[in-house]
């Protein structure tokens, strides 16, 4: 069996169409065409986010990723923002740990900051999350060369539950970019606490 999966965006729809057969070729043993059906899921309007600016250059950083991750077997129990006002929070991940408490791992940039590390997190017993923390602070303006800034934020629970693992992109200092020199973005990875202090 081959499957074919396409997914068509009208306004706030999404409309998922997988085909049971190769859409151009009858069954071998039915001699049956393939067969389509739908199933629409209703979303909030959504468009691509604008690009950041970054302090010190007049490069903006291409922050338009628009692709969505399927998620199963879960439910909305809280939802927010997290902002900064007159800055850019780009490319987040999020992780729930077993006691109910999240962490959203993001790049932050605007007219006061290189593109940085930060995170923000939300206790167990919170209703919002708190205010942005900055673990590594850019260093300097993204190389206005390069494509795009990278789309390499990711959260997981530790396996002790008491703490996630965070990771994101940002301009670390120049004794910490690669040495060939070609571009100037770096990882910075940490892991924050969930336990309830």
């Amino acid at each position: 069996m081959y499957v074919k999966r396409d997914i068509s965006i009208l306004r706030d729809i999404f409309a998922l169409s997988p085909v049971t057969d190769n859409i151009f070729q009858e069954h071998p043993r039915t001699g049956a065409f393939p067969t389509l059906t739908n199933v629409v899921i209703t979303s909030e309007v959504f468009g691509v986010p604008p690009n950041a600016v970054q302090m010190g250059s007049a490069s903006l950083l291409n922050t338009s990723d628009d692709r969505m991750q399927p998620i199963t077997g879960a439910a909305i129990t809280k939802q927010g923002y997290v902002a900064s006002a007159g800055n850019f929070v780009f490319y987040p991940a999020i992780q729930a740990s077993p006691n109910g408490s999240a962490a959203m791992v993001f790049t932050l940039s605007g007219p006061t900051y290189f593109a940085s590390a930060a995170y923000a997190l939300l206790s167990g017993e919170g209703h919002s999350f708190g205010p942005i923390t900055i673990a590594a602070l850019g260093s300097g303006p993204y190389d206005p060369k390069a494509t795009r800034w990278g789309d390499y934020s990711y959260a997981t629970v530790d396996p002790n539950g008491e703490g996630i693992w965070l990771a994101t992109e940002y301009i670390p200092a120049l004794s910490r970019q690669t040495v060939d020199g070609l571009r100037n973005w770096g990882t910075r990875v940490l892991e924050v606490s969930t336990r309830d202090e």
